[in-house]
């Protein structure tokens, strides 16, 4: 393909508006069909540039929409007093202020619709990032998507544009990086790089960004997220560095970074820094509001007579994991007082009976208290060291013995182990990387003797009717038990298990809590408190960890799996 420098779509649109401003309609109208077919063979030729894997090409008609926009912006300046009208697919213009306008005025403001600009600056922008073209969507489809959009959205374009920009003017005082953010539409496209797993060209577009412009925060903390999930831990420590440089308070960034410092063991650091995902305007933790509603000192680590309130925070998997601190924080601080999802209040009552423990769901917590902490802020007390978490003291969750002894009744009473197991998670990140499939459950299942009971939460009728179709054995399910709702049942369903075998997920940290011996199978982009490389926890010293070694390949932790059942 012949190299292309430029695509004359600014200059047809100019000579539109100047045919109208001299009242030659019928001119003006004849300028616009030509910037309108050339639109459309500059699709088709970025179809063709996609085809043969030349991204210069699809950037050059990038480029030139681009032009195109900026143009339609000035016309936009020019014709704020004239409201457009679309009926029946046929533009009718309203008079305003005795101010004319032609139907170019009304086409050019669907060029520069938000909607329009991200559809077009997102699907080729991707195309033009990603070396490995076969997985994007046909340049075909995306044509006609444009086209679509520009004949749907003909009415009242200046009145929407001048909505957008109060609600943006509204949104940036809520974030101190929404300016930069903003300058581009590029964001929206960089977000869907890091939803959809794609660090690779992430990290290749960030780089490129940086050229043009080097004293973005945001983008070098995006590159350094980039580099992260593909473990490269200091050049992505590296990234956060210089965006920290440019711009010393972004809490996101230096919760990036305390995140990789606790993933390489750096606890110090790192849970000084964790601080930064608990702000009331980056709530990264996902904490209760209560938290920043309370009125009382943060505590400082320091024991003292008062009452002391700790807030459970983020999922129930990491306030099981950080409820395991509490051991140790009542041995320096005697009045403490927990506050905790509504499930968990009875399994904490049980197992910390010194304690007051209340629900998230509790209006008014009538134990007295005179500071507060997050669950997670008292790690940087007592896990700011290897050493602390070996030497720190563990106590079992305790189940109820009642529970446990009516559940025991409804389990399988056939020869072999009671494997319980859990293979997926509905997490809003990286479900998808860190669940198994059917098919690779039932290849667990198949490989051996033993009994495997459900403790998969969530809706997944159709997932069990897909499992008992391809496995040789069917997954008992403990009649009259909610797992998702019911975590009473659910620990005891635990408890009376032998083995627990479940992906990174609230279970698996249910499981280690209980004390039962759990293989917690872990992709290869793991969470921080896994770290890396070792197949011990430090968290939970009855934890396995099988790591993959190859990014979304099981087979090798499922191989591991079937080998040591088998024994």
């Amino acid at each position: 393909m012949n190299q292309l420098s430029h695509i004359p779509l600014d200059e047809m649109l100019l000579m539109s508006f100047k045919a109208s401003d001299d009242g030659d309609n019928k001119l003006a109208e004849e300028f616009y069909k030509s910037f309108e077919e050339a639109k459309d063979k500059a699709l088709k030729l970025a179809e063709k540039a996609v085809e043969v894997g030349d991204t210069k090409t699809v950037d050059v008609i990038i480029k030139s929409f681009e032009k195109a926009k900026v143009v339609s912006q000035e016309r936009i300046k020019q014709n704020t007093a004239t409201s457009i009208v679309s009926q029946n697919g046929i533009n009718s213009v309203v008079e305003t202020n005795e101010v004319k306008s032609t139907n170019t005025n009304n086409e050019v403001e669907d060029f520069n619709d938000l909607s329009i600009n991200n559809l077009f600056s997102e699907k080729l922008q991707n195309i033009s990032d990603n070396e490995n073209l076969s997985e994007q969507e046909k340049i075909d489809d995306l044509a006609k998507n444009i086209l679509s959009q520009f004949q749907e959205l003909n009415s009242d374009n200046i009145n929407k544009e001048k909505e957008k920009e109060k609600e943006i003017n509204k949104q940036s005082k809520n974030s101190k990086i929404s300016k930069d953010k903003r300058k581009s539409n590029i964001d929206t496209l960089l977000k869907k790089y890091l939803a959809e797993g794609k660090f690779e060209i992430g990290e290749k577009r960030a780089k490129k960004l940086l050229i043009k412009n080097p004293k973005s925060a945001y983008l070098h903390n995006y590159l350094g997220v980039c580099l992260a999930q593909q473990k490269k831990f200091e050049k992505s420590l590296k990234c956060f560095e210089d965006s920290i440089k440019i711009d010393p308070k972004a809490d996101d960034t230096l919760f990036n970074k305390s995140i990789v410092k606790l993933r390489l063991g750096d606890f110090k650091e790192g849970w000084d820094l964790y601080s930064h995902g608990l702000t009331k305007e980056n709530n990264i933790r996902e904490i209760d509001n209560k938290y920043f509603n309370d009125k009382t000192q943060l505590w400082d680590g320091v024991p003292f007579n008062g009452g002391l309130l700790v807030y459970g925070e983020q999922g129930i998997g990491d306030q099981l994991m950080f409820g395991i601190i509490l051991e140790d924080l009542l041995k320096i601080q005697k009045n403490v007082v927990v506050i905790v999802d509504d499930r968990l209040k009875k399994l904490f009552r049980r197992t910390y009976p010194e304690i007051s423990v209340h629900g998230f769901s509790e209006n008014e917590i009538i134990s007295p208290y005179s500071k507060h902490i997050s669950m997670g802020g008292l790690c940087k007390f007592f896990r700011n060291s290897t050493d602390k978490f070996n030497n720190g003291t563990f106590r079992e969750y305790i189940t109820s013995f009642e529970i446990d002894k009516q559940i025991k009744t409804l389990m399988p009473n056939i020869n072999g182990l009671k494997i319980g197991v859990s293979w997926l998670t509905f997490a809003k990140k990286n479900a998808k990387t860190r669940s198994l499939t059917s098919e690779q459950l039932a290849c667990i299942m198949n490989s051996n003797s033993h009994n495997f009971i459900n403790l998969q939460y969530g809706e997944i009728n159709k997932n069990l009717e897909e499992l008992n179709k391809i496995s040789n054995k069917k997954l008992q399910s403990i009649p009259g038990v909610d797992v998702t709702y019911n975590i009473e049942s659910l620990a005891s369903i635990i408890k009376n298990c032998d083995l627990i075998i479940t992906i990174d997920n609230s279970t698996a940290h249910l499981a280690a809590s209980l004390g039962k011996p759990v293989w917690v199978l872990l992709p290869y982009n793991n969470d921080f408190r896994w770290m890396e490389k070792s197949e011990e926890s430090l968290w939970y010293k009855n934890v396995l960890l099988l790591r993959q070694n190859k990014k979304d390949d099981w087979s090798q932790v499922i191989n591991n799996i079937n080998s040591a059942l088998d024994q």
